[in-house]
Parts: C-alpha cells; sequence; structure tokens
C-alpha cells in the first residue's frame, strides 16, 4: 500500500483500537514512521506557510527522497521565496500521491484523524512530549498559607525568548504563528532562553478579552499558521510562572520575579493572593465568579516545577470541563434535520461517553456537520459524572459544547475528570 492509501484507511475507520491495529500493522514501515514524525514533531518547523500551486510530473523522485530534502527547509538553507519556489519543484518532481503526502507534513495534518499519541504506541518515542504542569482537579493537596489566582480562560502557551524573539508552543507542543508582535515585550521580561507559561486571550479593540468561543477561534488560526498580522496584534498573554525545567526553584521565588518584571498590554500577569485557610480560598472562588471568572487556582508556595499533573496546584470551578474526542456525529431532526444534532465524544480511556448537543448556534451547527470532527478534540462543559443506564460507560450530566480545541489533541482520561 502507498502511504497516501494507509493515511485514508486510517482516516476512514472511526474506532480508536482499529486505528491503532492498522499503526501496528505497518509498525515495520519505516517510510510511513518518518511520515509522522516529519508531520508532528513539533521541534521541527519549516517556515513555510502556504503551499504552492504545483503540477506533479510522475517522475522517479520518491517520498524518501523528498523527506531527506526538508532539512533545507529546517535548517533555514533556503528561505522565504526561495523556499517557496524550492518546495514547488520538490512537489512537481513526485508522483501524485507521494506529492499529497508531503503537502500534509508541510501543513502539520496528515488527515487521517489519528494524533501522534496514537502513533507513539507503535511508535514509543516517536515525537518528543512537549510538558505542561497541570492542576488537579481540587485543592485537597493545598496546604495554607498558599497563593489565589483567577482561572484564566484561554489556550494553554509556553513562550520562550529566542534569539530575541518570541516562540510559542500550544499545550500538545504546536507552533504557534504571532507574526513577532510579542518579541518586544518578551525581551523585557525575560532573559535569553527563559519560557513563561501562561494562556493566550484575544481582545477587542478597547482591549476588552473576548468570549471564550471568539478567542479561541483566533488563536486556533494562530496554531494553524493562517492567522494574519492584524489578528496576532488582537492576541494577549496572561502568565502566571517563568518555567524552571530544573525544578528546583519554588513557586514563591518564581511569582515574585514574575511580577516584578516590565510587562506591557501584550503579556499580563495574574494577581496573585494569599489565603490562609480553605475559608479564604472559598471566599476568592466566589469573589471570582461574581465577578463572571470561571473560577480560581489555589497554587502551594513550594511548589516546584514539574511537567505533569501535580496536586501542588488545584481548580476551584462552579461548572466542570472535561476535553473529549468526537468519535461520531449525529444528525439532528426537525429544524436540524441536515445539520448536526450531536457530537458524540468519549474520555481517551474510552471509559466515559456523552452525546453533545447544545451549545451550538444554527450556524455552528451547519458549518461543523460540513466538517471532518471525527478525532478532533472538544471543551464539554458539564455538572458532574454519572452512569449512562444503557451503556457499560459513564457519562456527563448536562454536557454543554464550549469549543474546538486546536491546541490541544489528547482527551481526558475518566479519573482526570470531577
Amino acid at each position: 500500500m502507498t502511504i497516501l492509501a494507509i493515511l485514508n484507511e486510517l482516516a476512514n475507520e472511526p474506532s480508536t483500537n482499529a486505528k491503532v491495529a492498522i499503526l501496528q500493522r505497518e509498525k515495520n514501515n519505516e517510510l510511513l514512521k518518518r511520515v509522522f514524525q516529519a508531520a508532528y514533531n513539533p521541534m521541527i518547523t519549516y517556515g513555510i506557510k502556504q503551499i504552492p500551486s504545483y503540477t506533479s510530473s510522475g517522475k522517479s523522485f520518491t517520498l524518501l527522497d523528498a523527506l531527506g530534502e526538508l532539512n533545507q527547509f529546517v535548517t533555514r538553507k533556503v528561505t522565504g521565496n526561495d523556499a517557496v519556489n524550492c518546495l514547488k519543484a520538490l512537489l512537481s518532481d513526485l508522483p501524485c500521491e507521494d506529492a499529497i503526502v508531503l503537502t500534509r507534513i508541510i501543513q502539520r495534518d496528515l488527515r487521517c484523524n489519528t494524533s501522534d499519541t496514537l502513533a507513539a504506541r507503535v511508535w514509543p518515542g516517536l515525537v518528543p512530549t512537549f510538558d505542561v504542569m497541570l492542576s488537579h482537579k481540587d485543592i485537597s493537596g493545598i496546604k495554607f498559607p498558599a497563593y489565589a489566582q483567577i482561572k484564566s480562560d484561554g489556550s494553554r502557551c509556553h513562550m520562550s525568548l529566542q534569539a530575541g524573539k518570541a516562540v510559542a508552543f500550544s499545550r500538545n507542543g504546536k507552533p504557534i504563528e504571532l507574526h513577532g508582535m510579542f518579541d518586544e515585550a518578551l525581551v523585557n521580561m525575560v532573559k535569553e532562553g527563559e519560557t513563561v507559561d501562561g494562556e493566550l486571550l484575544a481582545v477587542d479593540v478597547n482591549g476588552k478579552v473576548l468570549d471564550r468561543k471568539t478567542g479561541n477561534g483566533i488563536v486556533t488560526k494562530a496554531v494553524k499558521g493562517t492567522i494574519s498580522r492584524e489578528e496576532a496584534d488582537r492576541l494577549i498573554l496572561v502568565s502566571w510562572d517563568i518555567v524552571d525545567f530544573t525544578s528546583t526553584i519554588p513557586y514563591k521565588e518564581r511569582i515574585e520575579r514574575l511580577s516584578n518584571v516590565v510587562w506591557s498590554d501584550k503579556i499580563r500577569v495574574l494577581d496573585t493572593h494569599i489565603v490562609n485557610n480553605k475559608e479564604e480560598a472559598e471566599t476568592f472562588f466566589q469573589e471570582c465568579l461574581m465577578a463572571g471568572q470561571e473560577g480560581a487556582m489555589i497554587k502551594n508556595m513550594s511548589a516546584v516545577w514539574q511537567p505533569k499533573r501535580t496536586k501542588d496546584l488545584g481548580k476551584m470551578k462552579a461548572e466542570e470541563e472535561a476535553d473529549l474526542v468526537v468519535v461520531a456525529l449525529e444528525e439532528g431532526t426537525g429544524k436540524n434535520e441536515g445539520r448536526l444534532g450531536a457530537l458524540v465524544c468519549q474520555t481517551a480511556d474510552g471509559l466515559l461517553e456523552v452525546g453533545v448537543g447544545t451549545g451550538f448556534s444554527d450556524d455552528l451547527r451547519t458549518l461543523l456537520w460540513s466538517k471532518d470532527m471525527i478525532g478532533k478534540i472538544i471543551t464539554v462543559r458539564y455538572n458532574q459524572k454519572i452512569q449512562d443506564k444503557n451503556k457499560d460507560k459513564q457519562s456527563l450530566f448536562l454536557p454543554r459544547f464550549v469549543c474546538v480545541r486546536a491546541d490541544k489533541d489528547a482527551a481526558n482520561t475518566v479519573d482526570e475528570l470531577k
């Protein structure tokens, strides 16, 4: 089978287990392995935003040859128009099917509804992990006094200073296009090579933060590399940490340093308060809700940075949220006939399944029905986990669609949900 035929086979298979079986069948296919690596390794960037028009000649140039030629884009041996012309020549010299695969690699999307995490089950270490520090579902691990912050409602972002430029990655390690809009602000905040942790939000012309759906739509463009300079200028970073990859500096020192640096309208540091007990934490949480925020984060002062979920950070929310993977689409009835009725979603372990049929506008139902949503990650707001009476699975009570998460490629497990 050709590489494109295997990708199409994966795309047409809705079952996660079946997808893994296909990849397991191809375990010794070194070319397929390299294709996944070239497409999904977040540390590899090609510097090309759009695929040039080309006419495939079907010459003897192979996909394996083409993968070797990609190094000239990675090392920036060729850039700008020279890179575009070079890619056009490369695509033209490939057979049609291989040219299609190469364009998908450059676009960082193999269009097979199969994430790199699934491929890593077959090829461990295929793609380097991009680790972030994640919070626990409650504050059971907090030791008072502790820090309290508003729970920010955006898209997770690690932003580092590299050669005087702000380089950003999403939670799943995908590069974020910023068009240089954060360079000056970050230079004034951190040293070369340092990384700040936070969330990207979008604001209107008056600097007011946009609602989550609208804001995440703009951030999604940045993750896909299709964002314009004007849209990138509407992004801000709300930061709460300077990442210490040595895991030796307590959070008290990191947040104090971050709070004392020169910051701008592009990078804002979260206000940090001290709460001395659970009662004060609850009061702070209620104040956040009254102010229209979704909740609060409570953090241990002595917490060191960890590349995993930790009880040193706890969240307080009135409603819960889950990141789930879409496994099926159901057509609507009545006025929704011919467009989306509900998205059938699961946790990463498949132990929870729920149909999400609310939270969509009429226009969004039409749009999502026309999109290839299988394998996409969406955020769902809910009240509590429940046992599905008709299935040997758990479900969610009052699930509501929040947004599609282009910055994530892994769903939560059941144990991660409250």
